[in-house]
């Protein structure tokens, strides 16, 4: 899904330790930022090496962008028994965007 909008939000970058499938130790690298259009808003992220590389773009609140993200609903079983569920918006590219706005010449 492209989203061209504004970003409302910047979390910036975030590590956590983990251990994989291997027992070995790894870090979590995660950026998360809240991009809106003025009707609807999307928070998003982006994980792993592009995570580390957005958080040195120099990406600013306020900044027009087009957003490329992949929406997806994860099915999960609460403490009770009860099935929920969870969006997801995963980041996959976004680029400053330059619009031309006549109305302002």
């Amino acid at each position: 899904m492209k989203i061209i909008g504004e970003i409302l939000q910047l979390r910036g970058l975030e590590e956590r330790p983990f251990t994989d499938r291997n027992g070995q130790p790894q870090m979590f690298a995660s950026f998360g930022l809240v991009v809106g259009d003025g009707l609807d808003r999307v928070a998003c992220e982006a994980t792993g090496q592009y995570a580390r590389q957005l958080s040195v773009a120099g990406l600013s609140v306020g900044d027009r962008v087009t957003a490329h993200v992949v929406l997806d609903c994860r099915e999960w079983t609460d403490s009770n028994g009860k099935v929920r569920y969870e969006n997801t918006a995963t980041l996959q590219r976004i680029a400053h965007t330059f619009i031309n706005n006549f109305n302002n010449r």
